[in-house]
């Protein structure tokens, strides 16, 4: 008699071991990214992958970056990120999934947005009329989270009526970044005007920041300018034998007319 003696065998789905490498992330507009990534090894996917989810988060955050994902089907290995934020670093990966489940995200790529208009006006500081001719402008630079890019330089538009300032319907262009000053001139005597400040990246100009308006003086007269620095002490309090002291320096600026 002879025994024949079989063995049962099956197969165990298990989830990917890794994840697909991103192959290449090419920004397509200020606040999208596509991503293109490659397919996994046999040996690597353990089954038919049903899926993908592309993570991503800015880079300024902490935390795990899969918390936001889109999931492509199994069919593709592409897909556009949309409603990013403007000119932002992101971190990428791409996870592939089985029918048992999720497996690791893949190496992490980083990619930026494009730029975009700046998302708010100069802040206009002060007006100091000059002369009869000249106003001077002096505006804030844009805190970093409003560029949207890479600031090129400011437009001052300045207008005497009020109505047209938001149209820039006379204005002069500064180039740079670091530049926040600027002499109008050539303006009509003893003359009301309306002034605001915009902002420009590679993408454009923004929106005009707040109105400031003055005066340009009368023939003949000019604005002396007196600077006087005080230095001031300030007690704060005290605490477990402690004294806190603060020095402060200020400037006093008064004008007068001669």
């Amino acid at each position: 008699m002879s025994q024949i003696v079989g063995k049962l065998s099956f197969l165990i789905f298990l989830e990917p071991i890794s994840g697909p490498n991103i192959r290449t992330i090419t920004p397509t507009s200020s606040t999208s990214l596509m991503v293109d990534w490659e397919e996994l090894s046999h040996d690597d996917a353990n089954g038919a992958i049903t899926e993908y989810r592309v993570c991503y988060k800015p880079i300024y955050i902490s935390g795990n970056f899969c918390q936001s994902f889109k999931t492509a089907f199994k069919n593709f290995r592409s897909t556009t990120l949309s409603a990013l934020k403007k000119y932002t670093v992101y971190v990428v990966a791409v996870q592939a999934a089985t029918a048992t489940g999720l497996g690791p995200p893949g190496i992490s790529v980083v990619a930026r947005t494009l730029e975009d208009i700046p998302a708010k006006g100069a802040i206009v500081t002060n007006v100091y009329p000059v002369s009869s001719t000249i106003l001077e402008v002096n505006w804030k630079k844009l805190q970093e989270r409003d560029t949207n890019g890479n600031i090129t330089g400011y437009m001052v538009c300045y207008s005497q009526s009020l109505i047209y300032i938001g149209v820039c319907e006379s204005s002069k262009y500064v180039i740079g970044a670091d530049n926040a000053t600027f002499n109008l001139t050539d303006l009509n005597e003893a003359t009301l005007y309306y002034i605001a400040v915009k902002a420009a990246t590679q993408a454009g100009f923004g929106q005009i920041g707040n109105i400031v308006s003055n005066k340009t003086l009368e023939d003949g007269k000019y604005i002396q300018r007196q600077y006087q620095i005080y230095n001031k002490m300030t007690y704060i309090g005290s605490s477990e034998g402690m004294v806190c002291v603060v020095w402060c320096i200020y400037c006093i600026y008064e004008y007068s007319a001669i």
